[in-house]
């Protein structure tokens, strides 16, 4: 089966469990794809990506809020 992988930083996971502030650190965008058995297990992200995750998630809560409001 295959997956989309949504970054282009990866790591397996024996190098991820090794030193993961190192393999995160390498990451351009702050996010990382850990492969378990040549399949991704799970992402691993820096704290500053997912504060702007964070933040993206909260403006678009207020703008499905806004345009519920005007289609009311």
């Amino acid at each position: 089966m295959s997956s989309r992988i949504l970054t282009t930083d990866f790591s397996g996971l024996d190098d991820f469990i090794q030193d993961h502030a190192a393999v995160l650190a390498k990451s351009a965008s702050g996010a990382v794809a850990v492969f378990a058995n040549n399949a991704p297990a799970f992402y691993a992200l820096t704290p500053e990506r997912l504060a702007q995750l964070l933040e993206l998630e909260a403006k678009l809560a207020e703008v499905e809020k806004q345009k519920e409001i005007l289609e009311a």
